[in-house]
């Protein structure tokens, strides 16, 4: 039997096999859903593309907040102080965080962005402690391939 999932003829899966050879594109990072790796984001799909970046900077794994797991993403908008899903404060308003290095932290949120009682849909970071949060959880995801930063 193929070690790879194809899928069915009607359920075709990703015709993904192996070790991952390009880096992922990253859809969210410029707002529109229609960001392609490294355009103008970094997004990694193996140690290589850790170009201009330290690999104990990009975290790779977080807790998601409850109303925004919907899939197996984090989406992440590095061109603009927008959240789409949220991470979670379920630890005194902190959130773990695993990075590509290895090493994991609790990071603790400056602002109340990330409490909420009902799915917040998308927003904007509008307070001066939700825009420090926001750079923070978007600094720690990608960088801009044009000015270093975010966004």
């Amino acid at each position: 039997m193929d070690a790879c999932y194809r899928g069915t003829p009607t359920s075709p899966g990703s015709g993904h096999c192996g070790k991952p050879l390009f880096p992922v594109n990253g859809p969210w990072l410029n707002g529109q859903h229609t960001h392609f790796s490294g355009m103008p984001y970094l997004t990694f799909g193996r140690m290589s593309d850790f170009r201009g970046v330290s690999t104990s900077d990009i975290w790779t794994y977080v807790d998601d907040d409850p109303w925004t797991i919907n899939d197996a993403a984090m989406a992440v908008v590095a061109a603009d102080k927008e959240f789409v899903d949220y991470c979670s404060h379920q630890h005194r308003n902190a959130c773990g965080f695993a990075f590509a290095d290895g090493h994991s932290e609790m990071h603790g949120w400056k602002s109340d962005v990330f409490f909420h009682t009902e799915d917040p849909g998308t927003t904007q970071a509008t307070s001066a402690m939700a825009q420090v949060d926001w750079f923070w959880w978007a600094w720690h995801a990608t960088r801009s391939t044009i000015t270093g930063t975010v966004p």
